[in-house]
C-alpha cells in the first residue's frame, strides 16, 4: 500500500515575492532546517530574477543572488526552435526566456544545481551555505561554481545515482549529465516540444512536454500549441 501524501508545511511567500515575480521550480532540502528548506527559482521575466530560500519550520524567507551572473539570462543568448533562429530580446520576446529557472539537488542534498532559462551554463552551490541566513548574497556569489555547459535546459532533475537530467528544447530532447561531468543524449523525439518539468526515480525519468515556445504571446496572438499534451516516461537503469 502506498503512503498517503501529507502536508508538512504551508508557508506563504511574502517579503520574498516581488510584484512581477514568476516563482518557478523548487526543491526541498530535508537536511537543513527543522522541517526542511525550500530553494525556489524566481525567473522574474521583468528582469529581477533570484533564488528564494525558505525555512519551512519558521517561514523565514529571503531573496539571494539578485543581479549576479549565475541568476541572470545571458544577453547574447541564441537558440533554434521550430526551425527559427531566435535571440534573447526581453523587449520583444519570441520564446520563453528569463533568469533562474531549473533547479535540482544532488542525490544526498549536499549541493543545489540551477540555471537561468536563457543560458547554457549550469551552476551549483553547497546547500549548507545557501540555507544559512547569516551569509550575504555577495558571500554566496563567491561560492558559486560554474559547472560548465548543460544545453538549453528548462527543467533539471537528479536520479538516485547523482546523475542530472536536463531538458533541451532546441533538440527536442533530454540529456543526462554524469557525475564526472560528461553528457549523453537520453532521449529525443519530435513530440518533445519544449520539455519542462522533470522528475527521476530508480526506474524512469518523467518529463512534461509543455509546448511553451508556441504560446500566443510569442506569435502575435496565435496559439500554435497542438494536442495531444503529453508527459513522457523514459526508462533508466543503474550505471
Amino acid at each position: 500500500m502506498r503512503n498517503k501524501a501529507q502536508i508538512i508545511a504551508s508557508v506563504p511567500l511574502t517579503n520574498a515575492l516581488l510584484p512581477q515575480s514568476h516563482m518557478n521550480d523548487l526543491r526541498i532540502d530535508l537536511t537543513h532546517g527543522a522541517k526542511g528548506t525550500a530553494f525556489i527559482t524566481d525567473s522574474s521575466f521583468d528582469g529581477h530574477p533570484a533564488l528564494v530560500v525558505l525555512d519551512l519550520a519558521t517561514g523565514r524567507q529571503r531573496r539571494v543572488l539578485e543581479n549576479t551572473v549565475s541568476i541572470l539570462p545571458d544577453p547574447g543568448y541564441q537558440t533554434v526552435l521550430d526551425g527559427r533562429v531566435l535571440h534573447y530580446d526581453p523587449a520583444h520576446p519570441t520564446f520563453p526566456a528569463g533568469g533562474a529557472d531549473g533547479i535540482t539537488l544532488s542525490a544526498g542534498s549536499e549541493r543545489v544545481y540551477y540555471a537561468p532559462l536563457a543560458s547554457r551554463r549550469l551552476y551549483s552551490l553547497p546547500t549548507d551555505k545557501l540555507a544559512d541566513f547569516s551569509l550575504s548574497s555577495a558571500q554566496l556569489a563567491a561560492l558559486v561554481v560554474d559547472e560548465g555547459e548543460k544545453g538549453a535546459a528548462d527543467g533539471l532533475a537528479t536520479d538516485p545515482w547523482n546523475r542530472i537530467y536536463t531538458t533541451a528544447a532546441d533538440h527536442d530532447a533530454v540529456f543526462r549529465r554524469n557525475p564526472d561531468g560528461t553528457f549523453e543524449l537520453l532521449a529525443s523525439d519530435p513530440r518533445f516540444v519544449w520539455p519542462d518539468g522533470i522528475f527521476a526515480d530508480h526506474q524512469a525519468v518523467y518529463v512534461v512536454l509543455g509546448q511553451w515556445n508556441r504560446l500566443p504571446r510569442l506569435h502575435n496572438g496565435q496559439d500554435l500549441r497542438k494536442p495531444p499534451f503529453l508527459v513522457a516516461r523514459i526508462p533508466i537503469t543503474a550505471p
